[in-house]
């Protein structure tokens, strides 16, 4: 819409002095620096809005960046946070498995008492059936002490082996407490 106008193509004053040429060149000049004016308004215009243009490129070149490596982090972290749970489900199967084991092996140690109580209980009561008769005789003082302190002796280890067999009837779970 503009029109370009060029100082040669403008129509010379018809000036016949020196002032009247003078007067219409500085008038010509003004009118030149208001065009001048115009156009360098223009083009700052169109710079400050090419320039906003490219802030707003700019910025979106550097937000994508940004969220490439947003994308990038939460990923890794994605992929560390798979890992971690692949591994503690692992250790999961483990303890439990481990667990298991150890339950077992309880059970068996329980068992294991439980025979030993019942085997050692057997010969000991037969020993103490025996104490019994040896101080149902006629001893010599210093004899039957010996045999009341052998019959202590097989009491208290009685009592060791019941609560052995008490303690692992807990354990199987066969006594509630």
């Amino acid at each position: 819409m503009t029109s370009r106008i060029s100082p040669s193509a403008a129509p010379a004053p018809a000036c016949t002095t020196d002032a009247e040429r003078l007067a219409a060149l500085e008038r010509e000049s003004n009118k030149l620096k208001k065009i001048n004016q115009v156009l360098m308004d223009r083009v700052e215009r169109s710079m400050n809005v090419q320039g906003n243009a490219f802030s707003l490129f700019q910025t979106s070149v550097v937000l994508g960046q940004v969220v490439r490596d947003r994308t990038a982090a939460l990923t890794d972290l994605n992929t560390r946070l798979r890992q971690e749970i692949a591994e503690r489900r692992s250790i999961e199967s483990a303890l439990r498995s481990a667990k298991s084991e150890a339950e077992r092996a309880n059970l068996s140690k329980t068992q294991f008492f439980t025979a030993v109580s019942h085997d050692l209980l057997q010969p000991l009561n037969a020993a103490r059936l025996f104490s019994a008769a040896l101080l149902q005789r006629r001893l010599a003082p210093a004899n039957r002490a010996l045999a009341g302190k052998l019959e202590g002796a097989l009491e208290a280890v009685d009592d060791l082996l019941n609560s052995l067999l008490e303690i692992s009837k807990l354990d199987a779970g066969a006594v509630t407490p």
